[in-house]
């Protein structure tokens, strides 16, 4: 018990330790800057195309990935792609950084859930294979008094013993109750995976053809590996779309507490 509650003092500790950064953009010399509920939302033109770009979340968990919303106007003649390969992040901290798909997002994300699906079964199996046991019940106890004998003789005798039954109707109701919390806990997590999945097919930039005149836009994601105490980083997310080449520049920070 104290070793338990040792671990959970532990856990809280850390967890209040989690630190949070800024992630700012910042306009460039040709670069127009607005606002968009509350969000800095930075404006590329370009002879062909247009970018606006704003971060997601202005504070984020150190050491989680970094969203950034992205939009993009075709303003030319003709079509081009957009899809990953059109971003490129990096930073003299730490050289290029992965940008993610939304094919690796959505793979990543069923990995998460299968695993967390297979935890819980395993551990559905021991909560099963518990409850089956909870039908045995031991009595212990006392018992003492005289023997007599065929020819009138008598000894006194004492002790203790023990006696196991099963409660089948106990084991039973024990069996469904762990039963039921394992089924509550897959469903969760297919929920859980579920709500995941459609946030990332309705936010997450999927690869499309820019017609021209077209407007496309959503959310591009990237690694951001945890800074250290008072370190500061700029990112610069390069885009290049029909030709044309926006860079943006973003800041990040520790917050202090």
């Amino acid at each position: 018990m104290k070793h338990l509650v040792f671990l959970m003092t532990s856990i809280l500790f850390l967890s209040g330790c989690q630190t949070t950064t800024s992630v700012n953009l910042v306009p460039k010399g040709n670069q127009d800057a607005t606002f968009v509920e509350g969000q800095t939302a930075i404006k590329s033109t370009l002879p062909n195309s247009t970018v606006v770009v704003s971060s997601a979340f202005n504070e984020i968990e150190n050491g989680s990935r970094i969203d950034v919303v992205v939009n993009v106007n075709n303003t030319s003649g003709e079509s081009f792609i957009l899809d990953t390969s059109s971003f490129q992040i990096s930073s003299p901290n730490t050289g290029p950084l992965r940008v993610y798909s939304y094919e690796e997002l959505v793979a990543e994300q069923k990995k998460k859930a299968n695993a967390s699906a297979a935890l819980a079964a395993f551990a559905g199996a021991m909560d099963m294979m518990a409850a089956s046991y909870s039908g045995y019940q031991t009595t212990t106890g006392t018992y003492s008094g005289n023997t007599y004998g065929s020819y009138g003789g008598s000894a006194y005798t004492s002790g203790t013993y023990t006696a196991t039954t099963y409660n089948s109707a106990a084991a039973q109701q024990a069996i469904n109750n762990a039963t039921n919390r394992t089924t509550s806990t897959l469903q969760n997590i297919e929920q859980t995976s579920a709500a995941t999945l459609r946030n990332l097919k309705n936010n997450i930039i999927k690869k499309t053809t820019m017609e021209p005149g077209m407007w496309y836009g959503g959310i591009t994601r990237f690694d951001a590996p945890e800074l250290k105490k008072d370190e500061k980083r700029t990112y610069t997310l390069v885009i290049n779309l029909g030709g044309d080449k926006h860079s943006f520049q973003l800041n990040q920070a520790v917050n202090e507490k």
